[in-house]
């Protein structure tokens, strides 16, 4: 079947016969008229048609909406440069502040004596002398308490 044409062997002692079959659309030997074959054909034009029509549609919707998404990605893109800016501002003045301070602080050293390997050698035995204490709090803490305790309940 071809179409609505449908094509047979041709037999040799009836070409007239084989001729006419040629000739007629396959739906009209069946039993269907012309007009009904044309008339699903053109149902199913429509039908495509509109289906047609709806994916433009729905290509439309989607377009608008990425032109949309790019634009507001655009948007944050912008707005991302200028924090980005402004961060990088803040960061120089943060940096201007820091070496002002320590400038500050070294004049100020400078002018009250302060030697700074001497301040670090006292914070170090500082450190040392405050382990000692805590340590020996921690050991003789208990014992020197109950030694308290002890007095307290004898006196009173």
């Amino acid at each position: 079947m071809f179409g609505d044409f449908q094509y047979t062997t041709t037999r040799r002692d009836k070409p007239l016969q084989n001729a006419l079959f040629l000739l007629i659309p396959a739906s009209y030997v069946a039993g269907w008229t012309l007009d009904n074959s044309y008339n699903a054909t053109l149902k199913k034009i429509n039908d495509a048609q509109t289906q047609f029509s709806e994916a433009v549609e729905a290509i439309e919707l989607l377009k608008s909406e990425y032109l949309e998404e790019n634009e507001r990605l655009g948007n944050l893109m912008n707005e991302v440069k200028t924090k980005k800016a402004e961060y990088e501002k803040t960061s120089n003045k943060l940096d201007l502040t820091k070496d002002m301070l320590q400038k500050d602080q070294e004049a100020l050293k400078k002018v009250l004596g302060i030697d700074e390997r001497r301040s670090k050698i006292a914070g170090f035995l500082s450190g040392v002398i405050a382990s000692i204490v805590a340590t020996a709090i921690w050991v003789y803490g208990p014992k020197i308490w109950k030694w308290i305790i002890a007095l307290a309940t004898n006196q009173v």
